[in-house]
């Protein structure tokens, strides 16, 4: 399930060192990646993703996700996924991200809206 994967790829976003965050992104996404974050284009590469990545785990520390519902769509290659983001430095944030992937379950844009809760 689309889900899991994306879940997956957040956590282990949350866990890694730094140095390793770029080469994990790169296995996880295809090239053309975009995201969007409270309906403002953020990254419109993976570069940027990359980069927009390891910014946010500096300021925010190591971070958990706790999954609270999700759905998926076979035929389009999508999941929407709610889940709560619980950082060492930053606090806490609610978020909704629809996610695409290609047919080789790359990531291929994350469209997030989040609030911090704590």
């Amino acid at each position: 399930m689309k889900n899991k994967l994306y879940l997956e790829f957040l956590t282990k976003i949350g866990e890694l060192e730094l140095d390793k965050i770029e080469e994990f992104v790169k296995d996880m996404t295809c090239t053309r990646v975009t995201k969007i974050i409270n309906h403002q284009i953020a990254c419109p590469d993976q570069d940027t993703l990359i980069k927009q990545l390891k910014e946010a785990r500096e300021r925010a520390g190591k971070f958990t996700i706790t999954p609270i519902n999700h759905c998926n769509d076979k035929e389009t290659h999508q999941c929407a996924v709610r889940y709560l983001l619980e950082s060492e430095a930053a606090g806490s944030f609610t978020t909704i991200a629809i996610v695409n992937f290609d047919l080789q379950d790359k990531i291929t844009k994350i469209d997030e809206i989040y609030c911090q809760t704590t």
